[in-house]
């Protein structure tokens, strides 16, 4: 596995977030981990760079929507900083994947001994 690294900056109420080398399920727990430390209170705007991923799965995308709906519902600003086509496209299949598993309605099956 290439390295993998998280570079955060804080100035005039804006975060940026730098990303680089690989994204993945096995580097996000310790993404987590250091965001944990970071405090929003006084945060109005998110840069999320991730210009420099040179390997992105579903997983870090799933990661990325969701700090994003987190901070959106705080009332910042997110900008997503990205020119590879490959790293967009899979940010918008898990956005849409999101949205459409939201109005799936939850439907209860009765359990076999309830069918008797």
């Amino acid at each position: 596995m290439k390295n993998s690294l998280l570079t955060i900056n804080y100035s005039d109420n804006k975060l940026s977030l730098k990303f680089s080398g690989e994204f993945n399920l096995y580097i996000i727990s310790s993404y987590e981990k250091e965001l944990l430390d970071v405090d929003l209170t006084k945060t109005t705007e998110l840069d999320i760079d991730l210009n420099e991923i040179e390997f992105f799965d579903t997983a870090a995308s799933i990661f990325i929507n969701n700090l994003t709906n987190r901070v959106t519902s705080q009332n910042i600003r997110v900008n997503i900083i990205c020119s590879n086509r490959d790293v967009l496209d899979t940010l918008e299949l898990v956005k849409s994947q999101k949205k459409h598993a939201a109005k799936i309605p939850f439907i209860k099956k009765k359990t076999f001994l309830q069918s008797i």
